[in-house]
């Protein structure tokens, strides 16, 4: 998907089955920060999908979320709805602004 000249700040991640997103390429924490800025190694699976850290269906691998970032946000994220397979496709959506307003 081809975004154009739309600002990353105002694109957020809806989670459905964790396939499409990179775990560390995406905000999914209420901060709007990208994973990869707040991990606490230097090195990062860039290929990790948001599935990936999931040991199964609806649970999430604690030990990987807390050996890989700060304990608030590994506790935002365990919070996050889970990826479930049979919710379609993961998607973009528009967070918007304060004003409502936007352009294209």
């Amino acid at each position: 998907m081809h975004l154009g000249s739309i600002s990353s700040s105002y694109i957020v991640w809806q989670i459905r089955d964790g396939h499409h997103i990179i775990f560390f390429m995406a905000k999914l924490v209420s901060n709007g920060y990208f994973l990869m800025l707040m991990t606490k190694n230097q090195l990062i699976n860039s290929t990790l999908m948001v599935k990936d850290v999931f040991v199964s269906e609806r649970k999430c691998d604690l030990n990987f979320q807390h050996d890989n970032l700060p304990c608030n946000i590994a506790n935002q994220e365990v919070a996050l709805l889970t990826p479930i397979d049979t919710n379609g496709l993961d998607l973009l959506e528009w967070k918007g602004i304060n004003t409502r307003l936007f352009t294209i």
